[in-house]
């Protein structure tokens, strides 16, 4: 990963169940400080291998980072020391299956997926977040994802 500028994040985000181009995924980071969100940064693009570089405001400190991407479920760094440069190594694994992006998954998503079911890219009923292995299809092996992180919740 490249030399860090003047208040920069920066890590690697894992896609679980991800088999699509990783570089057409974005993820949003929240900082947060004292309990509350002083920063939100959307649209965070995501490199071929999960690498992110993001420009943020805060003031040298500790902070926790949340990361979101949109249909992976929400994850909590604590502890992220941000200094002069901001901080590097904010690394997450992100769970796959929110289909609805309400940060859950449950009968929703479920109910969003089999709408969109035996869709390819293209279809009028393909919905890209349904799709959640990236293999522009919407089948049986986005259906095991699903149902794989039923029940989930994020941070």
């Amino acid at each position: 990963m490249r030399q860090l500028d003047a208040r920069q994040l920066a890590g690697r985000i894992t896609l679980s169940d991800w088999l699509g181009d990783t570089s057409t995924k974005t993820v949003t980071l929240e900082v947060e400080s004292g309990g509350s969100i002083v920063e939100t940064i959307s649209g965070v693009p995501l490199t071929a291998i999960g690498t992110y570089v993001a420009n943020h405001t805060q003031a040298a400190g500790g902070y926790n980072v949340y990361i979101k991407g949109d249909t992976f479920l929400r994850k909590l760094i604590t502890g992220v020391t941000f200094d002069a440069l901001g901080a590097a190594g904010i690394n997450a694994t992100l769970i796959n299956g929110d289909v609805s992006g309400n940060n859950e998954v449950g009968p929703e998503d479920f109910s969003l997926l089999s709408l969109a079911f035996g869709s390819f890219q293209g279809d009028p009923n393909y919905n890209a977040a349904a799709d959640l292995n990236g293999d522009l299809e919407v089948g049986p092996a986005d259906f095991s994802i699903l149902a794989g992180s039923f029940g989930q919740f994020g941070d």
